[in-house]
Parts: C-alpha cells; sequence; structure tokens
C-alpha cells in the first residue's frame, strides 16, 4: 500500500470584519450578514445585487465566499471565476479562500483514504476509498498545482483496483506540475499497466499493452530533457523501449546513463539487468561485475549476476545437445554462479528460493551431495515457516 503524502498543517480561514463603503443597499446588507455569519441572508442579498448589477466583482467574490461557508462548493468556484473574468481586483482573496479549501478537503481524503485501509470488510474499504477520491478531486480543483493531490488520488484509484483511472490524474500532474516525479509516476504506472496486459499473451492485449509502452516513451523522454539526471526516469525509459521491443533505443539508454555516471551501481545494475534479459550475457556479466566492484554487497546485483551464469550455462548446454556436440564449457558458467549464491546466502541465509536455486546449480554439476545439503535446507526453512 502507497503511503499518501498528509498536509499537516489546515490553515485557519478568517474573513474579518468587511469595510463598509458607499454601495448599494443590497451590499450593504450582505456585508453586515457576513460579519453576523447570517450567510443564507447574506446569500439572498447578493444573489439580489448580482440580478441588479452582473458585472460586480466583489459581489461574485463575496458570494464564493458565503457559498464555500453554505457548503455549496461547486458554486463557490463559479462565482470566484466569474469575479476574475471581469476583473483581478479580488485574486489574492479568491487563492487565499481556495488554498484554505484545498488544505481541507486534501486532509479529509487523507483521513478517509486511512480509514479505508483500516476498514475490516471490502465494501466499508471502498466506500472509504471512493469518498478519499471525492475530496481529494475537489482539491485538485481548488488548487491545481499541488502534486501531492495528484499522487493521492493516483493511490487511492490504485486502492480501488482502477489502475486506467489512475492514470489520468498522473497525465494531469505532468500537464500542470512538470516535477520529476511526475514523470516518474506516470512512466512507471503507463509501464507497469502495459506490463500487466503484455503478461495475459493474448494478442488484443499485447497490441492495447504497446500503447502503454509508447506514451510512457513519450512522457519518460519528455522528463528526461528537463531532468537529464533523474535515475528513475532513465530507469523505466529503458524499461518501456525493451517493452515496446525498441531494443537498440534501450541500450542507447541505458549506455548512456553509464557513460553519464560511470560509479553509479545503480545504473550498472539496471543495465546489466536489462542485458540479461535480453540474453546478452556477456555484456550482462560486464555491467553486473562491476555494479559488484563499486558495492560488494550489493544483494540485487549479486543475484542477477549469479543468475546470468546460469542462464548462460543452460544455453551453452542447449546448443551443444542441439548441434550433437560434447562440452564441458557450460560448467565452469555454473561453477562462477556458486560463490555468487553462497554470498547472498551469507546475507540472507533464511532465503529458500536461493537455497533451492543452489542446490538445481551443485545438481547440474553432478556434485550431489552438495545439493542434498542445499535442498534439505531449503526444506528445514519452508517446515520453519
Amino acid at each position: 500500500m502507497k503511503k499518501l503524502i498528509a498536509f499537516s498543517l489546515l490553515v485557519a480561514m478568517s474573513f474579518g470584519l468587511i469595510a463598509y463603503q458607499c454601495g448599494s443597499t443590497e451590499m450593504t446588507s450582505a456585508k453586515l450578514y457576513i460579519d453576523q455569519k447570517n450567510f443564507p441572508k447574506a446569500q439572498e442579498f447578493l444573489e439580489k445585487e448580482l440580478a441588479k448589477n452582473p458585472k460586480n466583482d466583489e459581489a461574485y467574490w463575496l458570494l464564493g465566499f458565503v457559498n464555500g461557508e453554505l457548503g455549496e462548493y461547486e458554486q463557490m468556484l463559479g462565482n470566484f471565476n466569474k469575479s476574475l473574468e471581469i476583473s483581478k481586483t479580488y485574486e489574492t482573496k479568491i487563492n487565499e479562500t481556495k488554498t484554505f479549501y484545498w488544505g481541507k478537503f486534501f486532509n479529509l481524503g487523507v483521513m478517509a483514504f486511512n480509514d479505508a485501509t483500516n476498514a475490516t470488510d471490502d465494501n466499508t474499504a471502498i466506500q472509504h476509498f471512493e469518498k478519499a477520491a471525492e475530496n481529494f478531486q475537489f482539491a485538485i480543483t481548488c488548487m491545481p498545482d499541488s502534486g501531492g493531490t495528484y499522487k493521492n488520488l493516483a493511490y487511492t484509484y490504485l486502492s480501488l483496483g482502477k489502475p486506467e483511472q489512475s492514470l489520468d490524474p498522473l497525465r494531469s500532474m505532468v500537464k500542470n506540475v512538470k516535477s520529476a516525479e511526475s514523470y516518474e509516476l506516470l512512466g512507471e504506472l503507463l509501464y507497469k499497466t502495459g506490463a500487466g496486459l503484455q503478461e495475459k499473451n493474448t494478442k488484443a492485449d499485447s497490441a492495447e499493452a504497446l500503447k502503454y509502452f509508447n506514451e510512457a516513451i513519450e512522457a519518460l523522454s519528455e522528463g528526461k530533457q528537463k531532468y537529464p539526471n533523474d535515475e528513475n526516469i532513465m530507469v523505466f525509459l529503458g524499461y518501456s523501449y525493451v517493452a515496446a521491443n525498441r531494443i537498440s533505443d534501450a541500450i542507447d539508454a541505458f549506455q548512456a546513463s553509464v557513460d553519464k555516471d560511470p560509479n553509479n551501481k545503480h545504473y550498472r545494475y539496471n543495465f546489466g539487468s536489462i542485458l540479461l534479459n535480453m540474453d546478452k550475457y556477456d555484456l550482462a556479466e560486464e555491467q553486473l561485475k562491476k555494479a559488484i566492484e563499486l558495492d560488494p554487497d550489493y544483494k540485487n546485483a549479486i543475484y542477477n549476476l549469479a543468475v546470468n551464469y546460469i542462464k548462460w550455462g543452460e544455453k551453452i548446454r542447449m546448443d551443444a545437445e542441439l548441434e550433437e556436440k560434447q562440452t564441458e564449457e557450460h560448467k565452469a558458467k555454473f561453477e562462477a554462479a556458486i560463490p555468487l549464491l553462497n554470498k547472498y546466502l551469507e546475507m540472507e541465509p533464511n532465503e529458500v528460493a536461493i537455497w533451492n536455486l543452489l542446490g538445481k546449480v551443485y545438481g547440474n554439476l553432478n556434485m550431489t551431495d552438495e545439493a542434498m545439503k542445499a535442498f534439505e535446507r531449503a526444506e528445514q526453512l519452508m517446515n520453519q515457516n
């Protein structure tokens, strides 16, 4: 579950006493009723004023304020817009009021989201998530340049199991905020949505997945231009290129990252992992080895290099079998995986999957005793759980 961005300080809004100037009876009465917090009567006289004088920017501003006090939020924003269309005289006050309501609905959204995560049944959770979405949507209307609100709304839709709907707030976040994070989040979710469709392995789903990958590439490429040093943008751009079968573009993107910062272990790891997935074992070995040189305890790189050797060895053996040739070359690759897997197990001794993988490697090398010990350890750990 993603953690929401919380807005802890809800700014108090006070209208203050209104300065009375020469004006119509309706305006004078409305201001008096606002001071008295008699908002229905204030609304009545403001509407009378606007019926007589539809170009009164102050009346629209005051009516919007009164709408807010009465919980008529859509009308509030509409009247604010009408005031601003006439003049910018009350723009500061209008923006201050919008900020107040943004904070109010932002916090209401966070509270509803938290209530949903703490709910004991699915129906209650859904109701709270839907309420959270409603509050975040209105907060965005009040303040369209608040990146955290778009982010929270996207997470809320994801929690509702609506990944497609969660993309819209992130698209708007890119349009209205244009932060590095906005490009990261949109690109990542587009990529993951496409990958989910691709896993279904049908022609229609694959075609739909390609649309998401291409949109991810477009968004992340724009993000790369604005934020060339952002690691996450570069990583998901590379992943999206691979998923869209634009292999040369993917290699170029990751190579550019490594060239830009050759001592960045994450760039080396991600480049090596992509090369591994592309079955380019010799090139993957180079990048993953470098990542481990930069950080000898880099678990993910250690694991992927071990897998690289295992897959490499399997390919050599299968190719030899297809050509009906005898070879021992594959054994060297399996042997290279053993110290890496043992190193991983020194850091994570209770990883059942790694013990099983180590057992299979020993089995491929006809090291029966070692294989049995690894499998027995895996079984012991499984029984403990």
